[in-house]
């Protein structure tokens, strides 16, 4: 695998506003200029208001510029440097002279089909990646499934991505617009790429096993019913207002990294006294109870960047974040506190983004967080 030498990597950003979607596309290359004659990838988020022309957009792009590889999706929001884009047509663009041998396209994979992830990773070719960027179809219900199979065939490669969130057409980017399935790009490199995830709530309370459950409904906890340890642990008040724990209360589900899953709570059962989440489990599984804190995942937010810088082996070049729909104001006071945070700890480097519904790292499925991946 040969080296790309940190001096002839150059990235350039560029965004555009516009109203109609070829007059955007244009706007963009302006602002890219001559920075697109030796790009070999770019990287392309719109708002959902372009989500039924994103393919008429990537033909332009790939026509006008020359640059062939084009991989991205659409979002409620999206984001270039402090500036973020949300309810108004908005397309942003993050350009790269990556060599050739450095990455590969991975096109729609629609099935958990083994063999066609196994064609599609060169799994006999010995060939190294050592991330992936992923967007996937929300509609898609194995999207869970194929993370998981890409992540045991290939244990040593990062997954990094989102899913889209769109009100509009669902659609993703790899080399032409795809919808329905799984896509993205396939990075190799020495220490050039890195990839970090922040949390969006607080642990607190006591940890505790599931002991019996059924699908996504736990019955159990440490062996009493679930829903009286819950109210043990969130108080009487908060039960005598059931209405007031969905998006204030999740449930935090250990992972074997020492990481976790927040994910909803999505029912109280007071007679059975059972509690169901938005995800299945299985019973031996840990979990703690989260509640969504501001100055927590600020401060998570912090130390996850400054943790992802200094994994680089070279100084952070340029950078993609994908946060959850559910963060920004709704966690900061402000839409654009977490770009503010990339820019105190990561300094004037060019970034883009998007709002997903769901976040994709470490093969799985996240919500409520934020994850970066930076370029050296």
């Amino acid at each position: 695998m040969q080296s790309m030498d940190a001096k002839a990597t150059a990235y350039s950003l560029a965004y555009s506003t516009a109203a109609q979607w070829s007059e955007a596309v244009q706007e963009c290359l302006r602002q890219l200029g001559s920075a697109v004659d030796g790009a070999t990838i770019g990287f392309i988020y719109a708002t959902d208001f372009f989500a039924n022309r994103m393919s008429d957009m990537v033909r332009m792009l790939q026509e006008e510029s020359g640059v062939q590889n084009w991989v991205g999706t659409v979002g409620y929001a999206v984001w270039a440097n402090l500036d973020v884009f949300q309810d108004a047509p908005a397309l942003v663009l993050l350009c790269a002279n990556w060599t050739p041998d450095r990455f590969e396209l991975l096109p729609a994979v629609r099935v958990p089909d083994a063999e066609q992830l196994q064609r599609l990773l060169h799994a006999d070719s010995g060939q190294s990646y050592r991330m992936a960027l992923l967007h996937a179809d929300p509609r898609n219900l194995f999207i869970p499934e194929m993370l998981q199979m890409l992540a045991e065939q290939r244990p040593a490669m990062e997954q990094a991505g989102g899913i889209t969130s769109s009100r509009y057409h669902s659609v993703q980017v790899a080399g032409s617009a795809w919808n329905g399935g799984l896509s993205g790009v396939l990075l190799q490199g020495d220490g050039a790429v890195a990839v970090g995830v922040a949390q969006g709530a607080r642990e607190f309370g006591e940890a505790h096993e599931i002991t019996a459950c059924e699908g996504n409904v736990i019955l159990t906890l440490d062996g009493e019913p679930a829903l009286d340890v819950f109210q043990r642990e969130v108080g009487d008040l908060l039960m005598r207002d059931p209405s007031r724990i969905p998006g204030f209360i999740f449930a935090g589900l250990d992972l074997p990294n020492g990481d976790y899953l927040v994910r909803d709570i999505l029912g109280l059962d007071m007679q059975q006294r059972l509690l169901a989440v938005g995800e299945y489990v299985e019973a031996g599984t840990r979990i703690h109870f989260c509640r969504r804190d501001g100055r927590a995942a600020w401060d998570d937010l912090e130390a996850m960047v400054r943790i992802t810088r200094r994994s680089l082996s070279r100084p952070a070049r340029a950078g993609i974040y994908i946060a959850c729909v559910g963060r920004g104001e709704h966690v900061f006071g402000s839409r654009t506190a977490e770009l503010q945070v990339l820019r105190g700890e990561l300094g004037d480097i060019p970034i883009i983004g998007f709002a997903a519904a769901g976040e994709i790292a470490h093969g799985r499925l996240y919500g409520y967080t934020g994850v970066l991946v930076l370029f050296g």
